[in-house]
Formats: structure tokens, sequence, C-alpha cells
């Protein structure tokens, strides 16, 4: 049985408490991510927790290109220098 702090502050102490923050069996008090990480585990096992990381990971390296390049070339084209270049 799930037991949302903010109900249990109020109840304890009649002021509210962080939202996202859940009270297990156990009555410990954990990120509700945590939980979720925890359930996922699981449930699913431990590839569960990574899948899809290798798409992002080579969506990543298009993305970063283009952003240093953007940058690189909108330096040059407003005749920025850089902090701490010393004027090379």
């Amino acid at each position: 049985m799930q037991m949302d702090l903010n109900k249990l502050g109020k109840e304890l102490h009649g002021e509210a408490v962080e939202r996202h923050w859940v009270v297990d069996k156990g009555f410990r008090m954990q990120p509700e991510w945590v939980r979720l990480m925890f359930e996922i585990y699981k449930s699913q096992g431990i590839s569960s927790l990574f899948r899809g990381i290798s798409i992002n990971y080579i969506r990543v390296v298009p993305m970063v290109s283009v952003s240093f390049t953007t940058y690189d070339t909108l330096k040059v084209l407003f005749n920025v220098e850089s902090e701490g270049s010393g004027g090379h």
C-alpha cells in the first residue's frame, strides 16, 4: 500500500510536504522516481532500464556536431573572440 507523503505530512504535521516523495510499506521516504526504477527493475529486469539508450546516443552525435558548427560559424560571422583566447 502506497501512501502519498503530502497526505501523511498533513495528517501528522498539519503542513504540506514535498509532493514527489512517497512512503512505501516499510515507511521509508524516497523520491517517486526511485520507487519507479525499482518497480521497473523488479517487473522487467535491468535491461529495461536502458531500453532506447543506444538510439539516443546515435542521435546525439549529429545534434552536437550541428551545434558546434553553428556556434563556430556564427562566431566567425559576427567577429566574436572567445574569452581567454588572448587575441589568437
